[in-house]
């Protein structure tokens, strides 16, 4: 697992991370079935030769839902690791926290929704 990279773009993407098998193993999943999933974060060729996921798309063994569905409207606007990078960035729009604070302290999906850039 790795904790962070600095990729060409000069985003930081904080970790940990799980590589494909992992997280299959994580939820349950047989293999190469999380590939398909528009609804998860997949970072290629930044952190290892395989895709790895950011962890915090999980809570414990499940994927988290608020995470899944804030992702699938990310997904319509910029990549994956744009998505990961906006994630976890300090967000004006929610006060100040990033949108996985802002989640995880329970506060509005819609809210967090209307903070992703045009």
């Amino acid at each position: 697992m790795s904790t962070a990279v600095l990729p060409p773009e000069g985003r930081v993407l904080l970790g940990p991370f799980l590589t494909e098998r992992q997280f299959e193993r994580r939820v349950h999943a047989t293999p190469g079935s999380v590939r398909v999933h528009d609804f998860l974060l997949r970072i290629n060729g930044q952190l290892s030769l395989e895709p790895v996921y950011p962890e915090f798309q999980l809570e414990g063994d499940v994927v988290r839902t608020d995470v899944a569905w804030l992702v699938t409207l990310l997904k319509k606007r910029m990549s994956d690791l744009e998505a990961c990078d906006w994630i976890v960035r300090h967000n004006s729009a929610l006060a100040g926290l990033t949108p996985l604070d802002w989640l995880d302290q329970g506060r509005g999906l819609e809210e967090t929704a209307q903070a992703i850039p045009a």
